[in-house]
């Protein structure tokens, strides 16, 4: 018998779908991605039936994944897990007396930190679309690799090494998660901001490597204010080649600014030397007193 039990034992009655992940480890992965069509098999079930329901019945069917990770890890076959997770997203897109709740393992406060900061930089916002997946690199997730390290060993995340700049990246495994996990979408919501400068301020970077770091390329004015008070607000976020753009357009406002003050200095000083050497001429003119006879 598989190892998972189902109640209710009719389709309609209160109860509960429990996994045993301890009893799971022990099996061989065939086994489990029977058990996992087994219970796509009883969802869609369900959901047929629960699709002929009258509007006003009061039957519902809830559907907890709790540790919701660990298909990624108890299913290794990416095509596997896909018609499942099809599956999910088709009943709740269109069961309509169906409510899915998936729950992830609650980490310490300091690493739901951890892992909000490298979420975030694995989501594309979307501006009047929706958020994708994206490709962040190892600078870009800053001193959180070890968290990348533990997410890719859940099957959270993939990670590669980019070929020409031998640098690590990371991307979330699957767009689903992005779409549908309720703490990643709302750290996108509470980010977004955040997310949409930082995705700017990447366009202007690689602008500027390409112009051959022309000055002319650098931040300057509202853009810079706007990127100097997320560096103070976020800095821990920034990437280490971001702060170096900001930190160079930062130096050439400075260098315009003395540019500036010098020139106003020299301006100064010139009309100060025109103002004395007119004192001067009109010091050395000689006055001729004439006789009052003539």
């Amino acid at each position: 018998m598989l190892p998972f039990y189902l109640t209710p034992k009719k389709i309609g009655e209160p109860g509960v779908i429990t996994l045993s992940k301890e009893v799971l480890d022990t099996l061989d992965e065939q086994t489990v991605i029977n058990i996992l069509f087994r219970l796509a098999g009883y969802i869609i079930i369900c959901i047929e039936r629960i699709q002929t329901l009258s509007p006003d019945s009061q039957r519902r069917l809830l559907l907890v994944g709790d540790q919701f990770e660990e298909i990624y890890t108890l299913c290794l076959d990416a095509s596997d897990r896909k018609i499942f997770l099809d599956g999910l997203l088709q009943a709740v897109k269109n069961a309509p007396f169906f409510t899915l709740v998936l729950t992830l393992r609650a980490d310490s406060e300091e690493q739901q930190e951890k892992a909000q900061r490298v979420f975030i930089q694995l989501v594309q916002p979307g501006e009047g679309t929706e958020d994708t997946r994206k490709l962040a690199t190892s600078d870009e997730v800053g001193d959180n690799w070890d968290l990348v390290t533990h997410l890719a060993d859940e099957r959270l995340v993939v990670t590669n090494r980019n070929e020409l700049t031998n640098e690590e990246t990371v991307e979330v495994v699957h767009e689903a998660l992005i779409r549908h996990w309720g703490r990643l979408r709302g750290w996108m919501q509470e980010n977004r901001k955040f997310s949409v400068w930082q995705e700017g301020l990447k366009v202007a970077l690689q602008q500027w490597v390409e112009s051959n770091k022309d000055d002319g390329a650098l931040l300057r004015g509202a853009t810079l204010a706007v990127a100097e008070d997320w560096l103070q607000q976020r800095g821990e976020e920034v990437s280490k080649a971001q702060r170096w753009f900001i930190e160079k357009s930062v130096g050439l406002r400075e260098r315009e600014r003395k540019q500036k003050e010098r020139l106003r200095l020299s301006v100064i000083a010139g009309l100060s030397m025109q103002k004395i050497n007119i004192y001067v001429m009109i010091s050395n003119v000689e006055v001729i007193h004439l006789p009052h006879h003539l």
